[in-house]
C-alpha cells in the first residue's frame, strides 16, 4: 500500500474520538511518539501479509427509544488501515452508484435527499412511501457481499482484508465465534460496504421496468442508507422490494 494513501488516511482520522480499542493505545500517544515510524511499522505488516485485525471493543450506546445500540470501538491501526482501504475502493465504487442513493456519500445529504423527494412531489408524484431496511447493518450476509465484492476487486489482499474485518466485527458477544453476517457499525468502512450492498436494490429498482409506454419513469426512488421513499405518479400500490 503506497505511503501517500496512508499518509491521507492518517489525516483523515478523527481526533476526537473518546474511546480507545482494545490496546488502549490513542491517536495522540501515536503523535508522541513518532507517526511516521507508526505508519511505517504497519506499511510493513501489509507487505509481509503479517497484517491481522484486532479484537473489537464493544459498548453500549443509548438510544432515544430507551434501547441500546451495540458500538465497536477499533485500534488506531486498524483505523488507519480501514480509512486507507476506503480511499482506494470509494472511486471505484462512486463509479457504480446511481443517483437515487444519498446516504455516507461525498457532497450528498439528508437535506438533498429530502429536496429530492420535494421535487418528485412538486412535479406530479401522488403517492410517497417511506421505507428502510429492517437491522440492515446487523444483517447483511459476509458469503453474499464477498461475492459481489468480488465482481468489482481483483486484489486479493484488499479482499482478505474485508473479510478479516467482517469476522472480528461480528463476533457474538460470550461466544467467541462469528455470526457470519453484519458489519460493525463504528468501523470506518462499513458506511461504504453499506452502499455498495444496498447498490444492488439501486440497480434492480431501475431493472424492473417502473416505466409507462412512453419509457419514461413513473416511479422514483430516494435512498439514504437503508432508508428510502418510493413515489409513484399512479394512484397504483407502490411495490417494495
Amino acid at each position: 500500500m503506497k505511503d501517500e494513501v496512508l499518509y491521507t488516511a492518517w489525516k483523515n482520522l478523527n481526533r476526537n474520538t473518546k474511546g480507545t480499542g482494545v490496546d488502549s493505545l490513542t491517536i495522540q500517544q501515536v503523535e508522541a511518539s513518532g507517526v511516521e515510524n507508526f505508519i511505517q511499522a504497519v506499511k510493513k505488516e501489509l507487505e509481509k501479509n503479517r497484517y491481522a485485525a484486532d479484537e473489537v471493543r464493544r459498548v453500549e450506546i443509548p438510544k432515544r427509544n430507551g434501547e441500546t445500540r451495540q458500538l465497536g470501538i477499533l485500534t488506531v491501526k486498524d483505523r488507519l488501515v480501514q480509512g486507507a482501504v476506503k480511499l482506494i475502493l470509494e472511486p471505484i465504487f462512486e463509479a457504480d452508484f446511481e443517483d437515487c442513493s444519498y446516504g455516507y456519500r461525498a457532497y450528498r445529504s439528508a437535506k438533498l435527499a429530502s429536496l429530492e423527494v420535494y421535487k418528485w412531489l412538486e412535479t406530479g408524484s401522488t403517492h410517497y412511501l417511506k421505507g428502510d431496511v429492517e437491522n440492515c447493518f446487523d444483517s447483511i450476509p459476509h458469503d453474499k457481499l464477498m461475492k459481489v465484492l468480488k465482481t468489482r476487486i481483483e486484489d486479493k489482499l484488499i479482499l482478505s482484508l474485508i473479510e478479516d474485518w467482517l469476522k472480528k466485527g461480528s463476533v457474538e458477544s460470550g461466544s467467541g465465534k462469528s455470526s457470519k453476517k453484519g458489519l460493525l457499525q463504528g468501523g470506518i468502512i462499513s458506511p461504504l460496504l453499506v452502499n455498495f450492498y444496498l447498490d444492488q436494490f439501486d440497480n434492480q429498482w431501475a431493472e424492473i421496468g417502473l416505466k409507462n409506454v412512453e419509457g419514461d419513469s413513473v416511479e422514483h426512488l430516494v435512498r439514504f442508507a437503508d432508508d428510502c421513499a418510493p413515489r409513484k405518479r399512479t394512484h397504483a400500490t407502490v411495490p417494495v422490494a
